[in-house]
């Protein structure tokens, strides 16, 4: 599984606290309303025209593209408060998520449920450990980043999943194989051993309102990032709505993110201990 897929996947983690089914049993969610999750169109590679071939109109796309690919977003610390919509495995979970991020050297949420009643999760991720406190079992996890395997299918990456909650793409790796427009974006798509990219940007503002990444072997892990509801934070455009959705095999997940109180460059702490009583 690609490192995008992973880092998605260690969000719905972080999430769910690596307790879903704890909280099934201790918190009475609903069943999932969701219209059923759309099945995600794979990228053919076969169907795509290669940049050697591209005439100069798409070499004049392409230096439009290509900057807005490379972007990233300039912060020291972000933070914002998120209601979460969580689907999988039959499942529906309605949560609220404060998320702050300190440029390239942590990743700090606290979860909690039913309206903010019940504390479920606290998490911190540097680029070298995952902690989690787990409220509802009285558990903890620590464990290198190395080592996130043991809670997930593959390694996971710091920036990958810094890229993913600020909201700009998220491998920088490959190379470009096709550039093209349609109706309403235009769209770069990137290759590497790993990963085929698919990015749209809006014809109308150049706003990044998709990013989909599928795994080059055959029936492998696909997933989309939807961003829409653009918003002016610190002279900084940010999508305060984002649709994740992941296909593995016959296993889908739905995250939806809807954030609010956003803020950048602010004076941030990043609290977290583990109890002496917690089990790990």
């Amino acid at each position: 599984m690609n490192r995008f897929l992973t880092s998605s996947i260690l969000l719905l983690a972080i999430i769910a606290s690596q307790s879903s089914c704890t909280i099934l049993k201790k918190v009475k969610f609903r069943k999932g309303h969701h219209a059923p999750i759309a099945v995600i169109q794979t990228i053919d590679s076969t169907k795509l025209i290669a940049v050697d071939t591209m005439g100069e109109a798409k070499e004049n796309l392409l230096k439009v593209l290509m900057p807005l690919w490379n972007y990233e977003t300039d912060f020291n610390t972000f933070s914002g408060k998120a209601k979460i919509d969580f689907e999988g495995n039959g499942q529906k979970q309605d949560l609220i998520a404060h998320i702050r991020v300190r440029k390239d050297s942590l990743i700090w949420a606290s979860v909690s449920a039913m309206g903010g009643v019940i504390q479920v999760a606290r998490v911190l991720i540097t680029p070298d450990t995952i902690k989690m406190v787990n409220y509802l079992d009285r558990k903890a996890i620590v464990l290198p980043m190395s080592d996130a395997q043991k809670l997930l299918p593959a390694k996971a990456d710091f920036t990958t999943l810094q890229h993913l909650i600020l909201g700009t793409v998220l491998r920088k790796q490959g190379t470009v194989s096709a550039a093209y427009t349609n109706e309403q974006n235009m769209v770069l798509v990137v290759e590497d051993s790993n990963a085929i990219q698919q990015a749209n940007y809006s014809l109308t503002d150049s706003t990044f309102t998709m990013l989909q990444m599928q795994s080059p072997n055959e029936n492998g892990p696909v997933g989309i990032v939807f961003m829409s509801d653009y918003q002016m934070v610190d002279n900084r455009k940010f999508a305060t709505k984002r649709k994740i959705q992941i296909q593995n095999t016959n296993n889908q997940f739905f995250l939806g993110l809807d954030f609010n109180n956003v803020d950048f460059d602010k004076v941030l702490e990043f609290p977290f201990s583990i109890p002496k009583n917690y089990k790990r």
